[in-house]
Parts: C-alpha cells; structure tokens; sequence
C-alpha cells in the first residue's frame, strides 16, 4: 500500500470501498466498491482534506467519519452550532403555538392550530428525542463524546436550517393573500389569509415538508 493510502487504514475504514488487502474504507461510490490502491495521489489528498475539514450541518460526512478524531476547536464550533440553531428549531416548533390565536365571542383567544398541526409537531417532538436517545446508546465510534456532539449538532443544525428555509418559502406563498388586508396587523392577516380551501391544502403539505426535512435531517441518528 501506498504512503498516501497509509493514513485510511485502520479503523478509519468503512463498507464499500477496500482496499488491497481487504480492509475496508469510509469512502463509498454507490453499490460498488473500489480498490484503494488505484486512486491517484490528489485523489487520496481530496479525501484527506474531506476527513478532517470542519463539518458544519452536514451530519452525513459526520457519521462517514466517525472512527476519524474531532479535534477540540472541531468540538467548540459543533457545540456553538448547537447553541445557535437548537432554538431556531425549537422556536420553529413552539412560536406557532402561542402565535396563531383566534378570537371567539364570549371564550377569548384560543388556539388557530388544527389537528394535524397539533398531529405533526407532537410527531416531530417525540421523533427528535428519540433519535437523540439512540446516539447515546451506539458505541465504537472514535471520540464518543465528541461525535455525538458533532452528529446531534449537525443534525440539528441542518434540520433548523431546513425549517427555516421552508418559513421563508410559506412567507413568501402568503404575502400576496396578506398584502389585500393592508389595515390589518401582521398576525390578524395571516390568520384571515389562513382561512379557505387553499390555505388547508397548503398546510397539509407544509406539515409533510416538515416531516421529510426531520427525517432527511436525523436520519445518521443512531447509526452503529
């Protein structure tokens, strides 16, 4: 073997791609495998610059690299991710909750979310835990402590990511149906243009675009 193969040897291997002795490699090119010794010097320059390059939202390269190390400023950066985008997707979660209210004659302010809506971030909320809880029960990867920080981090960060791009989107789906309530506040238009077959429809996708970003997002979860 090769001096640049030298350094994915070892435990830094995955199914897929093997090398000439058999030992396998983190590095897949679909179903097929693909023997280590043919690639070319850059080529194995490209892998090593992607196994320890800063991993940001992008919990797949994470878990590809998992028996890699995480060095400590690798580890500072996921956990400032963390901070920074745990509560963009909770906020996500939670704000439409307390923000979508009607007002009904005699009772007050009460709750515009429908069933389904209820259905959805309930679904959304056990979900995430759950695939949490199983990062916290896989072993045999390199740093434990430090790859499920940077696996939860990235999952989390790509899924807020996500939710907020899908915000932008329903915002801008909307603003149209709002701007022919110009005397109206922000939240009483939205809630006049959240009335009528349209906006249930919208809705219904908007709930089942929710659910696929969430499984895209957290689906290295768990993985042994």
């Amino acid at each position: 073997m090769t001096g640049e193969s030298k350094a994915f040897s070892g435990r830094d291997v995955e199914e897929g791609v093997t090398s000439s002795n058999g030992a396998s490699s983190p590095f897949t090119t679909g179903h097929q495998g693909i023997d280590i010794a043919e690639l070319d010097k850059g080529e194995m320059e490209w892998l090593s610059t992607q196994r320890s390059k800063l991993k940001l939202v992008n919990p797949e390269a994470v878990y590809r690299f998992r028996n890699s190390k995480i060095s400590y400023y690798h580890s500072f950066c996921h956990f400032v991710l963390l901070v920074l985008l745990s509560p963009l997707l909770i906020g996500f979660l939670i704000l439409p909750i307390f923000l979508y209210k009607t007002h009904v004659q005699g009772i007050g302010d009460v709750g515009a979310l429908n069933f389904v809506d209820h259905f959805t971030i309930t679904l959304i909320v056990f979900f995430s835990i759950f695939k949490i809880w199983q990062v916290f029960k896989v072993k045999g990867a390199g740093s434990a402590s430090q790859y499920r920080l940077a696996i939860i981090a990235n999952s989390i960060g790509r899924g807020g990511i996500g939710f907020f791009k899908l915000s932008i989107i329903v915002v801008a789906c909307y603003l149209p149906i709002i701007s022919m309530y110009p005397d109206e506040k922000v939240s009483d238009a939205f809630l006049h243009a959240g009335n009528g077959v349209f906006s249930d429809t919208f809705d219904l996708v908007c709930n089942f675009l929710l659910i696929f970003i969430l499984l895209r997002s957290f689906r290295w979860l768990g993985r042994g």
